[in-house]
């Protein structure tokens, strides 16, 4: 299926200013400040939340910073969101548009981490921040009254939330829902679509490999170990159900078809007879897709890698956003068999 035509504008307008540069060839600051600026950019106007906090989130060693978005009045479910940005980019600022965003539609309270961030913090430095945040979040959502939890994330943060969503029962969290848009849930070189959309969407494959090798400081050893590949999970039974949305024109959309398909063999089944079909034929998006085991698989087919900080000025991905995010807002509040309210 062809490039949506926003998308293809917005892919050529890059180039013609100049701003495509690979980011391995930018000073890392300047490749940081560049992926903020994309984000306001991609989401001018988000919704008003109901409020907004900026909260410190002690874990002993470490102070992280976090920002708490209400999206309603009464929400009865916490998230926390990780964001995207190759475990090097990436930061609360660029992506308030996508929290604001996601918070508004679930009506949930979204809690954004600041966590370390790669070369200067390499794996495991994320994943303990995820880990750790997370065990805030429960008993912030007990001091507020929330009941149900949630993790998301997009890209790297979804590598993350994965991460977070096979930890959580060994940590004792009982999660609800989580939320994964075009995770790099597997950094094994055999991807297909790595070869397929090397160039030319936004992310390229040697940016890619650029953050894995940032993430892993050349470890290729620990592409094996699932905390950097939760796709390499020995078992994922009971894994909270999960929506796991992918582009058709990703360099890593693989990892993300090869995560849903494993979660899609996962018990108990809770999703197999979801009611898929009635979302996506009012989803006012090009988007296929499955629900079965613990995952409802939404594919969008003509969008690229990063689609949800586009929602703003591209109309294809605000719809897949809003689709992505109200099945999850669905999922986190126990509506496992719903059709679209």
């Amino acid at each position: 299926m062809a490039l949506d035509p926003v998308v293809e504008a917005v892919l050529a307008q890059l180039v013609a200013s100049g701003a495509a540069r690979p980011v391995y060839e930018l000073p890392l600051a300047e490749a940081r400040a560049g992926l903020d600026l994309a984000g306001s950019l991609g989401f001018p106007q988000p919704p008003e939340p109901i409020a907004v906090r900026q909260e410190r989130i002690d874990l002993g060693d470490r102070v992280l910073t976090s920002e708490v978005v209400w999206g309603a009045e009464s929400p009865s479910a916490a998230v926390l969101f990780l964001h995207g940005g190759g475990f090097v980019l990436g930061s609360l600022a660029g992506y308030q548009g996508v929290v604001r965003h996601l918070a508004h539609r679930i009506g949930a309270v979204v809690v954004a981490v600041e966590y370390r961030l790669a070369p200067e913090h390499p794996f495991p430095a994320a994943v303990e921040d995820t880990l750790g945040s997370l065990r805030w979040l429960r008993k912030f959502a007990r001091d507020a009254g929330l009941e149900r939890l949630g993790v998301a994330g997009d890209s790297a943060g979804g590598n993350l939330a994965a991460v977070a969503s096979l930890a959580a029962a060994e940590l004792g969290i009982e999660l609800a829902a989580a939320l994964e848009l075009y995770p790099a849930t597997d950094f094994s070189e055999d991807l297909p679509s790595l070869a397929r959309f090397a160039e030319g969407f936004f992310l390229t494959a040697a940016e890619a490999r650029w953050f894995a090798e940032q993430y892993l400081t050349g470890r290729e050893e620990l592409i094996d170990d699932w905390r950097v590949s939760p796709v390499r999970a020995e078992n994922v039974d009971g894994v909270p159900v999960s929506v796991v949305a992918t582009a058709g024109y990703d360099p890593i959309g693989d990892a993300g078809r090869r995560w849903a398909a494993r979660l899609a063999e996962a018990k108990p089944r809770t999703l197999d007879h979801f009611d898929l079909a009635t979302w996506l034929g009012r989803a006012g998006v090009e988007v296929v897709g499955y629900a079965a085991g613990r995952v409802v698989a939404l594919e969008f087919p003509t969008l690229i890698h990063g689609f949800a900080s586009m929602a703003g000025v591209v109309p294809a991905a605000l719809a897949a956003s809003d689709l992505a995010y109200d099945l999850f807002g669905q999922l986190l509040a126990g509506h496992d068999a719903a059709a679209p309210r």
